[in-house]
């Protein structure tokens, strides 16, 4: 019973500083990037005055976020479209018996034994 207690607290202790790291690192930008969000913050002096979702909606109004999002769509589309037809395209090769297949393996592969 004791043996049992001095391993539970051995891996508590182990996990907390990690549970403290991502409770800092991840969880604490989230929330001050939502406080900046939500506050009247321009420029270089800060300003924590309530907003609310003013920037929010002033945001979604801009031509230019639209296009922003519009350029962002298009190219994540297209860059998935490309990476994943490449790669279908190599692994086919891969897969055939074609002239040189051996050398095509070793150039294609080896880097990924490195």
């Amino acid at each position: 019973m004791k043996q049992l207690r001095k391993e539970r607290t051995i891996v508590i202790l182990t996990i907390i500083p990690s549970i403290i790291a991502v409770g800092v690192f991840v969880y604490g930008f989230i929330a001050w990037s939502i406080r900046v969000a939500l506050s009247d913050w321009i420029g270089i002096r800060p300003d924590y005055t309530f907003a609310g979702l003013k920037n929010f909606i002033s945001l979604f109004k801009s031509a230019r976020f639209l296009i922003d999002i519009y350029n962002n769509i298009f190219f994540t589309i297209l860059f998935l479209t490309i990476c994943v037809g490449g790669g279908l395209f190599l692994a086919i090769l891969l897969d055939q018996f074609i002239k040189g297949e051996g050398i095509f393996r070793t150039v294609y592969l080896f880097p990924l034994a490195i």
